[in-house]
């Protein structure tokens, strides 16, 4: 995999176990998700 991909997969992983353990995140926290979708 290219290592963008490996970062993509990375991301999606922390954010879906993020929301897991913080469900308000995903609803309360638009700024947090943007915040994570704009990491290099």
């Amino acid at each position: 995999l290219p290592r963008s991909a490996i970062l993509y997969l990375a991301q999606r992983a922390f954010i879906a176990l993020a929301q897991r353990a913080y469900p308000s995140l995903s609803d309360a926290s638009p700024e947090f998700r943007l915040s994570l979708d704009n990491l290099p």
